[in-house]
């Protein structure tokens, strides 16, 4: 992979920081503004590289199979009995009483 000329600097500007955190008059405070500047250089260098954040790209979950969908049974039409006589009596209920 051929570096480009932005990923070099950002060498070196890393390596500025380190020579930074190295000296013996670095504070705490300064130490703290070097690490937040250390980790933005490290997300850039991510960024130019093209690499995707872990998680980015998720693999393709494989497609449920749909259930048949039942069909509606056909109410069959009753037609009356000639047997019967074609009385229009109502018929007897189920239930005593």
């Amino acid at each position: 992979m051929k570096l480009s000329k932005a990923l070099l600097q950002l060498y070196d500007l890393q390596d500025l920081l380190m020579a930074a955190a190295k000296s013996p008059d670095c504070t705490r405070s300064d130490l703290s503004r070097l690490a937040c500047a250390w980790e933005r250089l490290e997300e850039r260098k991510r960024i130019l590289r093209r690499v995707p954040l872990p998680g980015a790209y998720r693999p393709e979950l494989p497609k449920r199979k749909s259930k048949p969908r039942s069909r509606p049974i056909p109410v069959e039409v009753l037609e009356p009995d000639s047997t019967s006589g074609g009385d229009t009596a109502e018929p007897e209920p189920p239930w005593p009483g």
